[in-house]
């Protein structure tokens, strides 16, 4: 699965990254993206994610940001969290508006 599929899910979830969890955050979906929130999060987009239940009443969706080179997955995981951030409203009102859409 990917994280655009992941957007279109009505679904509460906490996402975590794979390599530090510094990523660690609790998605409510669904959610739209504008054209400019394409283009913003175009890469993000197609990241590989899937869920995991480490505990019985606990469901994470793990996005995949690991890579060998340390630069590839630190550049990942910041761009994960700004889409993630951002649908949780930490980013600039004016940004939200311009990125998401209701559903």
């Amino acid at each position: 699965m990917k994280v655009k599929d992941l957007l279109k899910m009505d679904i509460d979830v906490d996402v975590v990254d794979d390599v530090c969890e510094e990523l660690y955050i609790a998605f409510c979906g669904a959610y739209k993206l504008t054209d400019a929130g394409k283009r913003k999060f175009h890469e993000v987009l197609n990241y590989e994610c899937e869920f995991h239940r480490p505990c019985s009443d606990d469901l994470l969706c793990i996005i995949h940001v690991d890579d060998p080179d340390e630069k590839v997955w630190t550049r990942k995981l910041r761009k994960a969290k700004e889409l993630f951030e951002s649908l949780a409203g930490y980013c600039a009102a004016e940004d939200y508006d311009k990125w998401f859409e209701e559903v």
